[in-house]
């Protein structure tokens, strides 16, 4: 599944500069970052996708970025879905392992949703800022 479209949280930043704050997939050599430097804001940082349309879904890969510098390298996280955007359910918590290769994460059951938010709740080197290059959905 393409994901056209996703919202991230007040305190994040789009790198490099190039790209916007608007995630696509199929383009991991852009990443996602939390603002880091003078402003530092503390954990959860979330994503927020609209799916355009309801789907099932069956899980989620998380790609981290894919520029050799681990920093904001997700840690646990948190997947919560809505079909309305004002109530979500949380479908699968749990920790990626430190390394900068694809993570798949498959839900216990299929879930329908509109929307998707993927929330960093920690980071593997402690640090308060997150990144990623890529969030996709696996779908029916």
């Amino acid at each position: 599944m393409k994901l056209e479209t996703a919202r991230s949280s007040p305190d994040s930043a789009a790198c490099p500069p190039s790209c916007s704050n608007t995630r696509r997939t199929s383009c991991p050599d852009t990443y996602w970052h939390t603002n880091y430097g003078l402003t530092v804001v503390k954990f959860p940082h979330t994503l927020e996708f609209d799916l355009l349309s309801p789907q099932t879904l069956k899980g989620f890969t998380q790609l981290p970025r894919q520029d050799g510098n681990a920093n904001g390298r997700v840690k646990q996280y948190e997947l919560a879905v809505s079909t309305d955007r004002k109530t979500w359910t949380t479908v699968k918590t749990g920790a990626f392992p430190n390394k900068g290769e694809l993570n798949t994460v498959n839900f216990d059951k299929p879930v329908t949703a509109r929307y998707a938010r993927f929330t960093a709740i920690s980071e593997q080197g402690g640090n308060d800022f997150a990144s990623c290059a890529e969030v996709s959905f696996v779908t029916e």
